[in-house]
């Protein structure tokens, strides 16, 4: 019975200091994130009636106030990561996408690269609407895509023919985006079929094509391809 009536420990400003800094730890790493705003707004109404009650000595009050805090900072963040992380998969997604479609198609490409410029940015908010669009945009370019002759004209600059001949197919290409390993060369004005591409940079897409006659498939930079487009 004695048990019950003892007094509970005593709550010190040391103690609600620790809790509003956790909640306040949590919510910064949240805000790193740039979300909307509505997924901030309950912890910072939780955080100033904590901030209050300290001020007025009620620490009990308090450190469960900053508790919720951290806990709202908590489910929003991961709320949020799980948002971004959608947002990549769809951007990833419109890539993969492009790098198969045919006829090739520039515009489209850059608005990809555009995309991923605001990711890299933390400018997620503008990107949710932005992924679907793109993905929506590249799935009616498919439909609407009537083409079964997928060959591409081999077409380098003079100065490229002069200097190194023939334009030349390479069986690999580095993570720098050079080209490693040459397997064979096509004359200018030959065709060769387009079997995918790689967007490599926003200033750079390399062609994997299959070589008629021998059936040997490699790497083509789009500089030695009469893509049709303006690209850059």
């Amino acid at each position: 019975m004695l048990s019950g009536c003892e007094p509970k420990p005593t709550v010190v400003p040391a103690q609600v200091d620790t809790e509003i800094a956790r909640a306040k730890s949590v919510n910064d790493e949240l805000v790193s994130l740039n979300p909307p705003e509505t997924m901030t707004i309950y912890y910072r109404n939780l955080m100033s009636q904590a901030e209050a009650a300290k001020a007025k000595g009620d620490f009990p009050k308090a450190i469960d106030l900053a508790k919720q805090a951290a806990d709202q900072a908590a489910s929003s963040l991961k709320t949020w990561k799980d948002q971004i992380a959608q947002i990549r998969q769809k951007l990833d997604q419109a890539k993969d996408a492009l790098e198969t479609l045919y006829p090739v198609n520039y515009p489209m490409i850059k608005h990809y690269w555009a995309d991923a410029a605001l990711f890299q940015k933390g400018a997620y908010q503008a990107l949710i609407p932005e992924a679907d669009q793109l993905l929506k945009e590249i799935e009616q370019a498919r439909n609407m895509s009537i083409l079964t002759d997928r060959t591409i004209e081999v077409r380098a600059p003079p100065e490229y023919v002069s200097q190194w001949g023939d334009v030349r197919v390479y069986s690999e290409i580095t993570p720098e985006g050079k080209f490693k390993n040459p397997i064979d060369t096509v004359p200018n004005g030959a065709r060769v079929k387009f079997i995918r591409c790689r967007l490599f940079s926003p200033e750079q897409v390399i062609y994997f094509v299959e070589i008629p006659g021998s059936g040997k498939q490699g790497w083509i930079s789009d500089k030695y391809l009469n893509v049709g487009e303006v690209k850059y």
